[in-house]
């Protein structure tokens, strides 16, 4: 895996977005900052998705600009496939894998291996920074019968009560486990609802304590994948909030679900562990959908993720919401920069600019009686549009994609794309970020999200806004973004 970056210009390569240099990725495993460095493990097959299931593994200084190391965890001869999980600093020794003699604590990798025989938990861990890995003598730590969907386990340190915690997929359950030494666990709480059957097997599993924005409070936030059920493509995650205190986390309805993305394309997200307490909590997904995850016309690699989100927590009418927007980092990727307005947009009146390939866009909509609808509209002269719709009323909001491309694309990239806000509001605030295949869209500060794969013919060159009432753009913004991999 280890390679310069000599490819990374190849049609529909993302050059925002972190991709492999060839092969198939899809989940991201295993995020933990260790001295400065964010790692990034992911879910890695060699020869295009037939191999066998890897971690992989790349390394940034600022969760922009990667490096590709060599591969960290292979297959076990008799455990099986290395399937998703987390890794944590064991920074008191708990597992007792640092020597006496070192000053560098652990990096330890809980993980799941799935064979015919099931899917079981293990442990592996590095005493070189994450640069090579040691599987644990006594894999599996953590075994059930009769489990054939029973996977993604993510471990983190809960100080109140000294321990670590393991949040754990189990079919149609999450399972909670705690461990003093990240090798004997205990089951404290298995949670699930009726009405999450309908979603099929859970997986990916993420749970994160919050501050409340304006708030002295926190609260916890559960995050967990689907298989079915989710808005526009069925696969996607759902999040509650709640409390949870050390050993079971507490939620006043567990069927009240809300997800956390309304495109098709943002699955299995994890946040990045032993984060400076400085910073925010930074999370990453799977920019795909299984649906058609192995018919995306993109070579010799498979497989993308979203752009680093921070996760914070609103409260509104009583009620809490997760939001997420891309990091501050990204202003560090903008080459120029116009500023649009302040001006009115009249009744049926057009604003029109032009675009870079890699844009950041971001506008602020505010009006005096509400319209119908106010439209975006992202384009080039030959027929290949992205269509944002917004209709206050119902406080909807529809990207339509339409591409003139040749490509065999898969129908469902094609189909329309629904976003539903939990609250009406005065205006419109809207970040987009438009890479070579795919537009992520941040509504209200993030607290509705849209990501999106997208193929066309040539790149978008112009935008257009239109309403049917009169429209004030208080601020709006043009950034051309420059590639994460070519300098």
């Amino acid at each position: 895996m280890t390679e310069p970056i000599t490819r990374y210009g190849e049609p529909y390569r993302p050059q925002l977005h972190f991709s492999v240099p060839s092969d198939w990725m899809n989940d991201p495993n295993g995020l933990v900052w260790y001295q400065g460095i964010y790692h990034l493990f992911y879910q890695y097959k060699p020869d295009q998705g037939r191999g066998a299931l890897h971690w992989g593994h790349a390394t940034s200084q600022d969760l922009l600009h990667w490096e590709h190391q060599a591969l960290a965890l292979y297959p076990h001869p008799t455990l099986g496939l290395v399937f998703s999980g987390s890794a944590v600093v064991d920074h008191t020794n708990s597992a007792g894998f640092q020597s006496p003699e070192s000053d560098h604590p652990a990096i330890v990798a809980l993980f799941t291996h799935a064979s015919a025989q099931g899917q079981v938990q293990s442990l592996a861990y590095s005493l070189d920074a994450g640069a090579t890995w040691q599987e644990y003598a006594h894999n599996p730590v953590l075994t059930k019968t009769n489990s054939p969907d029973y996977r993604d386990p993510k471990v983190f340190w809960f100080e109140p009560k000294h321990h670590w915690v393991m949040v754990l997929a189990e079919g149609h359950q999450i399972g909670l486990y705690t461990s003093t030494n990240l090798i004997q666990w205990q089951l404290q709480q298995e949670l699930t609802d009726p009405s999450w059957q309908a979603f099929g097997a859970l997986e990916m599993p993420d749970l994160v304590y919050l501050a409340v924005e304006g708030a002295t409070e926190k609260r916890w936030v559960l995050q967990i994948g689907v298989q079915a059920g989710a808005p526009n493509g069925g696969y996607g995650t759902f999040y509650l909030v709640g409390d949870f205190d050390g050993y079971q986390f507490r939620c006043a309805n567990l069927a009240e679900v809300h997800w956390n993305d309304w495109g098709p394309d943002c699955y299995a997200g994890q946040s990045w562990s032993n984060i400076p307490s400085d910073q925010s909590c930074i999370s990453i997904a799977w920019l795909n959908n299984w649906h058609y995850a192995l018919q995306l016309p993109t070579s010799p690699w498979l497989g993308s993720l979203t752009f680093p989100r921070q996760l914070k927590l609103i409260r509104q009418q009583q009620q809490f919401y997760l939001t997420q927007q891309p990091i501050p980092a990204l202003q560090k990727l903008i080459s120029s920069f116009e500023t649009i307005g302040p001006q009115i947009i009249q009744s049926s009146q057009l604003l029109t600019h032009t675009l870079p390939a890699l844009v950041c866009l971001n506008y602020q909509f505010d009006w005096p009686s509400t319209p119908q609808a106010l439209e975006l509209r992202l384009y080039n002269l030959v027929g290949d549009e992205l269509r944002l719709i917004y209709q206050p009323q119902i406080q909807q909001l529809v990207l339509k994609r339409h591409s003139q491309t040749t490509l065999a694309l898969p129908m469902q990239l094609q189909q329309d794309i629904v976003a539903i806000l939990p609250f009406a509001s005065q205006g419109l605030q809207l970040q987009m970020i438009l890479d070579t295949n795919s537009i992520e869209i941040f509504v209200e500060q993030g607290l509705a999200v849209i990501t999106a794969l997208w193929f066309s013919s040539a790149p978008l060159t112009h935008c257009t806004v239109v309403s049917d009432e009169q429209v004030y753009l208080s601020v709006g913004s043009i950034g051309e973004l420059s590639s994460i991999w070519h300098k």
